[in-house]
């Protein structure tokens, strides 16, 4: 994975605190965002930008796997170099125009032109060899030959254009000073469907291959998509959708305009395969066949959807989407209610317009359900156990007393309670906790309430991302199938430069200017470095359990090292607070050292113990359609599980008894019940959008309007699912799913926009309804809600936007 990503520079944010205006509603401030949120959706539905696409990865042999489609066209043109350097120009000219040659191969073939654009090579259409194509232009007006050509003359790659009416992407480069060849490859799910097809007939066979194409629900029948197969003499040998032509001849068949499209496919197999137009079952369609061996040929069709189909399934796929923000953000329904609504809207929206079997929504539905007990309300319940019983035992009041004790500057106190202990309570409790707590010392401390409630919510911001021990991002790694500790080090990643910033921003907002940070740069400098550089480390090799709680730790200590150290006229001397000895300062830490002991010792940094704790687990198979995968429970090694015994275990050694321990976890699990059935309802509403196609259908027309831009937005969608659920761990839920098939239909490294999700789910943080309430009821400003939304939506939106061009930036140098 490249670093590149670490050079782009973001600046800090230089304008101090307005002054509070407007009214108290909180509608004001949520129909700002709410606006800006439709506006992205109007943008998306008129289509205002270019389209773009690309193929999937995966490995062959596997039917839920892809293959490497850009690396067999690298390798096909390297095969193509060194032959022409062994056989010389004309023989190797002679190769590449041979249409069963060994230049020709499951779709893919390699053209060659000189450097005035007459072609030499050009095995599917030899029409065109010897002709000078220097001004083609394809369909939307780019002469590519011409871009080719001055692409070899910068040294060759990659060059998007459209081939036959369908997108292709062509990797060229240069064979000498008069000729250069290249390899394209269609950016088309019917082509990803045909290579994946035969790559699973290389790896079991013809016969166990075609088995699974004749399945109806197998993993070749992908919503309206399937491999059909037949032999060079038009007898049809698979197709799922029409099993009564199984078996029959049809090389004489023809579409209702009278074309007798078998014919036509076998002739462009023969050629070395491409795209057939044709009309079936009363639509036009395009299919994209190939050779498989002498006796066998394949290919899958996709019907021509008009452009007002595409957007009209674009726009009932978003319609769960956008009843969550209406129901949460302007009826202000419960969130449980809300979620269940949605839910329901959705199982019915995969049935009518996404013709999903019934079985298949209901076992989606349990599957998410599934998920969501079991680890992400597990570790809710076990991070709010944890902090309930430092409340229960006291040692959350000598943590508080230890932590006001320090300092009687505002700037200094800041730093630690709102950034350092925030940060420090996100990481291991979460859903409020970050806000409510350092807020509510604040406010002892003599600080405006108002201040008080700005400055945790903007602290609480980068935190979030791997709050309550990494739940967003094992949720994340989990629902999109991807690696948790690379999708870990990419957050961090894209999240470093705004963890040393914001020390500094909260330092300007709690003087109200930048001549605050007199005497206080260094200090602020260290507190965020202390928290970034820990943060990376964990993220990079031990993954999403503990980047926040090393990172908050570490700044903690650090602040209050410097702060002893250097600023003793502002120490403890001055404090009127009773002093904490070593033991009770060790002992009201107690349960966040074990947690982050068993953490540690049962991750992969300590082998032996994890496979053994790894290998207690049960596979069951829930969901029982296409892609269906085991869902495995992991009893022990799983974050909740061990938080739970580290708590238990720190509540006995304070004094608490058995009776009060179980006590404090039912009480929680009963307080949390309302959070715990919204989090099961959001992610059942998002397995059934992913499994019935509604993601699709978002993504595709996401990926026509924004094309390469669409990083951009990225951050701005994770916002947005913040600021309407109020969890970063929502956010990715509900858009981490899409945001990767996003990036697989635009080349981008689907880890980069998975990161992106998360990175921007944490701005919308501070301008959630949910967490100003938190604020608000903290600092005893119920009714402010408004004035405070009006002042971090001006936050929010900054941080966003710096965030979506550092992320773009990044999409040009990591792809998928």
């Amino acid at each position: 994975m490249s670093l590149k990503s670490i050079a782009f520079g973001l600046f800090p944010l230089r304008k101090g605190l307005p002054r509070t205006t407007g009214n108290n509603r909180p509608a004001q401030g949520a129909r700002a965002f709410l606006a800006l949120a439709a506006a992205l959706l109007v943008a998306v539905s008129l289509g205002l930008a270019a389209p773009a696409g690309a193929a999937e990865e995966g490995a062959p042999g596997d039917p839920s796997a892809l293959p490497d489609k850009g690396g067999n066209c690298v390798a096909l043109v390297d095969k193509a170099l060194a032959y022409l350097k062994a056989n010389g120009r004309e023989k190797a000219l002679a190769a590449f125009n041979s249409p069963g040659g060994e230049f020709v191969k499951d779709g893919l073939y390699v053209f060659a032109y000189d450097f005035y654009g007459v072609n030499k090579a050009l095995a599917t259409n030899p029409a065109l060899v010897g002709t000078n194509l220097i001004d083609a232009k394809d369909a939307e007006g780019r002469e590519f030959i011409k871009d080719m050509i001055g692409l070899v003359r910068k040294g060759g790659g990659w060059y998007d254009y459209i081939w036959e009416g369908h997108e292709k992407t062509s990797y060229v480069v240069k064979a000498d000073d008069n000729l250069w060849i290249g390899c394209g490859e269609y950016k088309n799910e019917a082509v990803t469907l045909v290579e994946k097809a035969l790559a699973y007939i290389k790896a079991v066979g013809k016969e166990k291959a075609l088995a699974e194409f004749n399945k109806p629900t197998g993993a070749f029948v992908d919503r309206g998509l399937y491999i059909f197969a037949y032999d060079y003499n038009g007898v049809n040998k698979s197709l799922a959708t029409h099993h009564e032509l199984v078996g029959k001849e049809l090389l004489d068949m023809k579409d209702p305009d009278g074309k007798p499209f078998i014919r036509e496919m076998i002739a462009t197999v023969s050629k070395g395969g491409g795209w057939v137009d044709y009309k079936w079952d009363g639509y036009e369609k395009s299919s994209y066949v190939v050779r498989v061996d002498d006796d066998l040929w394949i290919g899958c069709g996709e019907f021509r959807h008009s452009a007002a189909k595409m957007y009209g399934l674009f726009g009932l796929a978003i319609i769960p989407i956008v009843w969550l923000m209406i129901s949460l953000g302007v009826l202000k329904m419960p969130a449980h209610v809300a979620t269940l609504l949605s839910l329901g809207i959705t199982v019915a929206l995969a049935l009518a317009a996404f013709h999903m079997p019934l079985l298949w929504a209901l076992t989606a539905t349990l599957e998410g359900a599934a998920l969501g007990v079991w680890p992400i309300v597990l570790v809710i319940v076990a991070a709010i156990f944890t902090y309930n019983m430092a409340l229960h035992t006291k040692s959350m009041d000598t943590i508080k007393t230890m932590l006001a004790n320090i300092t009687t500057d505002r700037r200094i106190q800041v730093l630690i309670l709102a950034w350092g202990f925030g940060g420090f309570l996100e990481a291991v409790a979460g859903y409020g906790t970050a806000v409510a707590i350092p807020a509510s010392i604040l406010a002892a401390l003599g600080c405006d309430p108002l201040f008080a409630a700005l400055i945790c919510l903007t602290a609480n911001t980068v935190p979030t991302a791997f709050g309550a021990i990494g739940i967003p991002v094992l949720t994340l790694a989990q629902l999109t199938n991807l690696d948790v500790n690379i999708l870990s080090y990419q957050i961090a990643l894209q999240l470093t430069l705004f963890i040393v910033i914001i020390p500094m921003l909260l330092v300007v907002l709690t003087t109200r200017s930048l001549k605050g940070l007199k005497g206080v740069v260094g200090i602020s400098l260290a507190s965020g470095a202390a928290f970034a550089i820990p943060e990376m480390l964990a993220a990079r090799f031990l993954g999403a359990e503990l980047p926040a709680l090393a990172g908050s730790v570490c700044s903690m200590a650090v602040t209050i090292f410097i702060a002893k150290k250097f600023y003793k006229q502002e120490g403890a001397e001055a404090q009127a607070g009773p002093s904490i000895t070593l033991k009770q300062g060790i002992l009201a830490w107690l349960p966040y050292i074990l947690v982050l002991a068993f953490i540690v010792g049962s991750s992969p940094v300590v082998e032996p113990v994890y496979k053994a704790l790894a290998a207690v687990k049960t596979s069951v198979t829930i969901y029982q359609g296409k892609g269906a995968a085991p869902f495995v429970f992991k009893w022990i090694a799983t974050p909740g599980t061990l938080i739970i015994i580290a708590t238990v275990i720190a509540g006995l050694i304070q004094g608490a008894r058995i009776a009060e321990i179980v006590s404090v976890f039912f009480m929680t699990v009963k307080k949390l019940s309302k959070s715990a059935f919204t989090v099961l309802c959001i992610v059942s509403m998002s397995k059934v959008m992913a499994y019935s196609g509604m993601i699709s259908a978002i993504a595709v027309v996401l990926v026509k309007v924004t094309g390469q831009f669409f990083p951009i937005i990225s951050p701005m969608i994770g916002a947005l699912g913040t600021f309407v659920t109020g969890s970063d761990t929502s956010a990715n839920v509900l858009f981490g799913k899409l945001q990767v098939e996003v990036a697989s239909k635009t080349g981008v490294d689907p880890y980069w926009l998975a990161a992106a999700n998360t990175a921007g789910a944490t701005g919308g943080k501070m301008i959630s309804p949910q967490s100003i309430a938190v604020a608000t009821a903290a600092t005893g400003l119920v009714g402010s809600e408004g004035k405070i939304l009006n002042q971090t939506l001006k936050y929010c939106i900054v941080y966003v936007a710096f965030l979506g061009v550092f992320v773009y930036l990044g999409s040009l140098f990591l792809k998928g």
